[in-house]
């Protein structure tokens, strides 16, 4: 802007307006962009002066009208369908939304003054404005920034930079907190929103406070308590569990917090306590399918196929073409032995999608338990056609193929997947078998069972497997 005539000028300017689209390109707050910098312009440049706004109008209304062209593009394709689904999903309206963020808005600004770490969440549980009166700090919320929005406005030309520090503020939480069916709070929210904060707060401070040394002093406290704060506050994020615990405390009402709190300890293999924070999502949201999806597999795996069941189920009725849900119900029936409804359910996952590479691999071993082989390879070789790189659908359909007596063919596909992945401790053992029992190579296999042992050394099947060999070399 301050650059002289030329052609570095206009260089600069299309380095600033391709800066602009990335940001654009990178997060929709930045379409309040060339707002700002036309108000930027009118605050600082032209000295607000209303002149400048009557030659300009016309630039001016065209820009609004174009900004006006896309946010209708936008809303017209996927972003409108986005915005009711989204809605559809939180369960709230957007006139709720929007009378709930007035209050929303007041939050973060608290949060600004005094962000106690005891105050900070990653989850903040904020009741909904039902109406302007329902609960009474709605309307105190909207009476608010409507006089720091009039403030602003009427204080402009005594006070600019506090003024646009204002405007600035309210202007960048528009997108997010308004219209759009988003969450309700995140206090990442204020990043943008906040940035000239701080300094407008420094310059009210320096302009106020008659002795400067008092003000700094001020500062450098205020700073030093609020590093403090840092510090502690940073301790909550080292690591998931930390993180969601806290969450959970500070906002119990909230069913995402107790679900990402579960997936924290079923990351550490503490699934007891994972199983009774996704009993605690469900409670609180009976159709969360993660949640009903993420405790079926918990259950699965306790042992308690009848359990696993019934949430997947549920997780299936909520939403009937959740292939994970599909998946593993038809896992849960197969390690069950219920070999006619684990095919059922494979087989509805593979009408939904017919590229499911885990559905036809799936599908292959229930088949082969059936006795059924010459089907349960081509299921396998569906799988492999699909997605070549599918360890378990290698190893499967070797398998298959040393059942069906074609130890040579079933040896190459056990080779692959350990082509694919070198670790994978199910082919090794399959390979190290197929070597001993039908090939003939003894040592090979030993070798194979002994990498296993490196990698788990209580493996029973790779102990067993030496054992077989030292007979079979002794004879």
């Amino acid at each position: 802007r301050l650059a002289g005539p030329g052609r570095g000028k206009t260089i600069r300017f299309a380095v600033s307006g391709a800066c602009g689209l990335l940001a654009l390109g990178s997060k929709e707050n930045a379409a309040t962009l060339p707002l700002f910098v036309a108000l930027y312009e009118w605050f600082f440049f032209q000295d607000l002066s209303l002149a400048w706004v009557r030659d300009n109008a016309r630039k001016l209304a065209l820009a609004g009208a174009a900004g006006a062209v896309l946010a209708v593009v936008y809303l017209a394709g996927a972003g409108w369908a986005n915005m009711v689904q989204d809605y559809e999903q939180h369960g709230f309206t957007m006139v709720q939304r929007v009378m709930t963020e007035w209050r929303v808005v007041v939050l973060y600004l608290s949060l600004f003054v005094f962000p106690h770490p005891s105050r900070l969440s990653v989850a903040h549980d904020i009741p909904l404005s039902h109406g302007l009166v329902t609960p009474p700090s709605t309307l105190a919320a909207a009476l608010f920034l409507l006089a720091l929005f009039a403030g602003a406005v009427a204080l402009a030309r005594r006070e600019r930079f506090l003024s646009f520090a204002v405007l600035w503020l309210l202007g960048n939480l528009v997108v997010e907190s308004s219209v759009i069916g988003l969450d309700l709070v995140f206090e990442h929210r204020m990043y943008l929103p906040m940035a000239l904060l701080p300094p407008a707060a420094a310059v009210f401070l320096f302009r106020w406070v008659p002795k400067k040394t008092v003000a700094a002093a001020f500062l450098c406290v205020l700073i030093a308590v609020f590093g403090a704060w840092t510090i502690q506050r940073n301790a909550v994020w080292k690591s998931a569990e930390a993180l969601w615990t806290d969450a959970v405390q500070k906002a119990p009402g909230l069913a995402v917090p107790h679900n990402n709190l579960a997936a924290a300890y079923y990351n550490q293999g503490r699934y007891a306590l994972a199983a009774e924070q996704y009993n605690q999502t469900l409670a609180l949201d009976p159709d969360n399918l993660l949640a009903l999806y993420n405790l079926g597999v918990l259950y699965h795996q306790a042992g308690r196929p009848d359990l696993a069941a019934d949430c997947l189920q549920k997780a299936l009725a909520v939403q009937p073409g959740y292939m994970d849900a599909l998946n593993e119900l038809g896992v849960v029936y197969l390690d069950a032995g219920l070999l006619d409804k684990a095919e059922d359910t494979f087989r509805r996952a593979l009408a939904i999608n017919p590229d499911s590479a885990p559905a036809y691999a799936n599908l292959g071993v229930v088949l082969m338990r059936m006795g059924r082989v010459k089907d349960a390879v081509q299921a396998e070789f569906e799988a492999i056609q699909i997605d070549p790189e599918y360890v378990d659908a290698q190893v499967n359909m070797a398998v298959t193929l040393i059942a069906w007596g074609r130890p040579a063919d079933a040896e190459k596909h056990l080779r692959k997947a350990l082509e694919i992945d070198p670790g994978n401790i199910r082919a090794k053992k399959n390979l190290g078998f197929l070597l001993l029992a039908h090939l003939g190579r003894p040592r090979e296999a030993a070798d194979l069972f002994l990498e296993i042992l490196e990698a788990d050394p209580g493996n029973r099947d790779a102990l067993f497997g030496l054992k077989q060999v030292e007979k079979v070399t002794a004879g």
